[in-house]
């Protein structure tokens, strides 16, 4: 082989990947960028079938509906051992006798029955002789209970929930804690919050349970007597 002939060998381009091959790699960037935009397009018409798109998300965090009924009640409660000033809750170093009140729309709308001595306390609406009461249609849950439901118009005014928390006293009651929540932020079921961060507070702990208004009397009756 003479010196030309090697030159030339040595620079002749590299052998063009065969025509069938190429098309079966076209085939299948093809499949797969096809497989992406139907999961897309199913994705999204899931959403909108089940009537909840971004702006829905943003405003409704927190899974409850505008214009729907939910009752609103405190389950439990803990407060600290003195008041924020250091001093005892009663002159004779007794725990607190706690109760609330709950404001909403500038009206109370409701005020609990009086734990007495209490630091840890609850709330439970429903005992066994009420059950029994009420599923045997002698009362309705609304008329035994008459527990606090609130709605949440989409307005600022309907979101508020004022809960005011007080040591009942003789005369004034001392003031443990006032709390704002709002309706648009909470979930049904258990809203628990802690209050360890939060100097001058006469509270550490708080159970908030929302019940949604529409549900059956036994559905109640479960989550009411046995907590969620």
């Amino acid at each position: 082989m003479s010196e030309e002939d090697s030159v030339n060998e040595s620079t002749e381009p590299a052998t063009k990947p065969k025509s069938g091959t190429l098309s079966v790699i076209i085939l299948l960037l093809s499949i797969v960028a096809f497989a992406v935009a139907l999961v897309l397009v199913m994705k999204k018409g899931a959403e909108i079938q089940g009537g909840q798109n971004t702006q829905d998300t943003v405003s409704q965090p927190s899974g409850l509906k505008q214009n729907k009924e939910y009752m609103v009640y405190v389950r439990k409660i803990e407060v600290a051992a003195k008041k924020a000033n250091g001093k005892a809750w009663d002159i004779n170093s007794s725990a607190p006798d706690i109760f609330y009140r709950l404001n909403w729309k500038g009206n109370k709308i409701y005020e609990s029955d009086v734990k007495k001595d209490s630091l840890i306390t609850e709330w439970i609406p429903i005992g066994i002789d009420l059950k029994e009461s009420i599923l045997k249609g002698g009362v309705s849950i609304d008329q035994a209970l008459q527990l606090p439901i609130v709605k949440w118009a989409g307005d600022d005014e309907s979101d508020k929930l004022i809960f005011e928390f007080k040591d009942k006293d003789i005369g004034v009651s001392d003031p443990i804690d006032t709390l704002t929540y709002y309706i648009s932020e909470l979930k049904p079921g258990r809203n628990v919050k802690t209050f360890t961060d939060k100097p001058g507070s006469g509270l550490i702990k708080l159970d908030l349970h929302v019940i949604d208004n529409s549900m059956s009397q036994s559905e109640k009756i479960q989550l009411l007597m046995g907590g969620q």
